[in-house]
């Protein structure tokens, strides 16, 4: 008897279908163990014109163990998209072999080292690997983090700068937007990776300060960075988005959801890193500060079309 193939592998593939239903149905193959979606998640990743379908179809990816995998997306990678990459970034760092094939292209001129995000340096520091270990350091240096002289330094320094003349909130609200929002709540917008800031004590320009220079100094109870290794040979990091007593759903800093069954993890423990990276003030100008941090310091949301 010929095998009926699986229903919904058309509808997903299918560009012209609902793209809300197909993000929907790239989901659910996330969280089962159906090795026939492998070739269509592939090809929406690559070509798709919708690029939260794009990252959606990477993070499902996540859950399988496929070697055509890793090479597909390493291939593809310069042409995705930010957004769409950090989640390539999370998928390629999971396993060790692929983490390899991503510090190899990298080391080969293929991918520019700039492009990855410190959190996933971090992910890739997870695998106990000296040949990894050795590519990150040659690639991204040293990640021991800044003392607390440095840090001391470096936030008066900001506090300085903001000080001495005035930001632009609106200008400050789209540098949220495309930075701190994707992570971050406020005034009801934005991702919801870390916590809300909306309620946050945001007249306290130097504790705002702290947790930007130095995100890990206090992390808030239920955003705590969580490493799992699971039997399945992947290391994953993010906070427990949800549990229950078969599942653990971890969200990682590209925002995507991942379901592991509990009989799957053979170690979940707490890590003392956030999930926010730092030096996050380091590639904005002295006026970009300056509005951001107008913009953050708000007291209520600001009036439209300005």
């Amino acid at each position: 008897m010929t095998k009926r193939p699986w229903p919904n592998l058309a509808l997903i593939a299918d560009e012209k279908a609902d793209a809300s239903k197909r993000q929907q149905l790239v989901a659910v193959f996330g969280t089962i163990q159906q090795p026939s979606c492998v070739s269509v998640l592939l090809k929406i990743a690559a070509e798709s014109r919708n690029d939260t379908l794009r990252a959606t179809s990477l993070g499902a990816l996540v859950s399988y163990n496929d070697a055509a995998i890793a090479p597909a997306v390493v291939k593809h990678y310069r042409d995705l998209p930010d957004q769409v990459r950090d989640v390539a970034q999370s998928l390629l760092a999971t396993r060790k072999e692929s983490a390899l094939l991503l510090l190899t292209a990298i080391d080969a001129g293929q991918i520019d080292p700039k492009t990855i995000s410190e959190p996933t340096v971090r992910k890739l520091l997870l695998h106990d690997s000296q040949e990894i270990a050795q590519l990150c350091k040659k690639h991204f240096g040293e990640l021991s983090g800044p003392s607390p002289e440095v840090l001391r330094a470096q936030i008066e320094k900001f506090a300085g700068l903001i000080g001495g003349a005035a930001g632009n909130p609106y200008q400050g609200k789209q540098l949220f937007t495309q930075s701190c929002g994707k992570c971050h709540v406020l005034f009801n917008q934005g991702g919801k990776i870390g916590p809300d800031l909306t309620t946050y004590k945001r007249d306290d320009l130097r504790g705002m300060l702290l947790n930007v220079v130095n995100p890990s100094a206090e992390i808030r109870e239920g955003f705590e960075n969580y490493v799992a290794r699971t039997a399945d040979g992947r290391t994953l990091t993010g906070f427990i988005a949800d549990q229950d007593q078969s599942i653990v759903v971890l969200r990682g800093a590209d925002g995507q959801n991942i379901s592991l069954a509990r009989d799957n993890i053979e170690d979940l423990r707490a890590s003392k890193t956030s999930l926010m990276p730092e030096n996050q003030l380091n590639n904005l100008t002295d006026q970009q500060i300056r509005d951001l941090f107008a913009y953050l310091r708000s007291t209520q949301p600001l009036a439209a079309g300005n």
